[in-house]
């Protein structure tokens, strides 16, 4: 698997936005909606939008459950037609929303449910990193990204629709060598900040090992990934301090998380052979 790429288009031109395509979503939503049913959603959205903790966001999901009429329940007691989704979003005990089948509450439901969760579970994921990036305990020092403990951590968090890369600055040693820590240093941080530029808040990025970076991006495709990447290495090539390149290994999440980072691993190894 080849995955040497330096930044790419995030989104295809004329396509709309996640954000553009979340709010359509919710649009069909509300007029689906009753009144009422429309007035609890917007509460919601406003709630997880305004959240200051994980608990929040899920407080905010299980207040929308009750208000258009479902029940919840632990999943080992849930009822078998339980609808499949976790309220909780690994912040609690994993929960599930049931209600009459055929009901009016339970078309709601499913009408909401699943773009309302993958809303609230981008915060959530947010909402975390804000915390590990102030703990210095979960974060890098240097570039202010999550450590490495913290990253793997978070990917164990994630939803299986998801890609992982391993970005690996090249010639940092020698640029130590010939130009101090200082510049090496420069670097690192140059780069941390390029990252963070060109993620979503939802997404993860973390200082793996001292010259490479990992990062995670929810409800995105490989080829997705490798697109953004694209853009990343542009954005890099007309702003970098030195003549540091760097290589990219990708791969999707779709078992788990240590057979993706292994798989990524892998990818790099092969796209830092062709910069040899």
């Amino acid at each position: 698997m080849r995955a040497e790429v330096d930044v790419v288009l995030s989104e295809q031109p004329g396509e709309a936005s996640d954000a553009e395509r979340r709010h359509f979503a919710a649009t069909l939503q509300s007029a689906s909606l009753g009144p009422d049913a429309a007035m609890a959603l917007h509460r919601a959205r406003f709630a997880i939008g305004t959240a200051q903790r994980p608990r929040d966001v899920v407080d905010a999901v299980i207040a929308l459950v009750r208000a258009l009429g479902g029940h919840i329940a632990p999943v080992g007691i849930a009822p078998e037609d339980a609808l499949p989704w976790n309220l909780t979003l690994g912040v609690d005990e994993a929960m599930r929303a049931s209600s009459e089948p055929g009901s009016k509450a339970s078309e709601d439901l499913r009408l909401v449910l699943p773009a309302l969760l993958d809303d609230a579970r981008r915060e959530v994921i947010r909402l975390r990193q804000k915390a590990l990036r102030r703990d210095p305990n979960t974060s890098d020092e240097m570039t202010g990204l999550v450590n490495r403990a913290a990253f793997a951590a978070e990917l164990r968090q994630l939803e299986p629709r998801a890609a992982v890369a391993l970005v690996q600055l090249h010639d940092l040693q020698l640029l130590t060598d010939n130009a101090g820590t200082a510049a090496s240093g420069a670097v690192l941080v140059a780069f941390a900040r390029l990252l963070t530029d060109h993620v979503r808040p939802s997404d993860i990025a973390a200082r793996y090992s001292d010259d490479t970076f990992g990062l995670a991006l929810p409800g995105i495709t490989v080829r997705s990934l490798a697109l953004r990447l694209e853009l990343i290495r542009q954005a890099w090539n007309g702003l970098r301090p030195y003549t540091v390149a760097f290589s990219v290994g990708v791969a999707a999440l779709d078992s788990t998380p240590k057979a993706a980072l292994i798989a990524a691993a892998e990818a790099l190894d092969l796209a830092a052979l062709d910069h040899q």
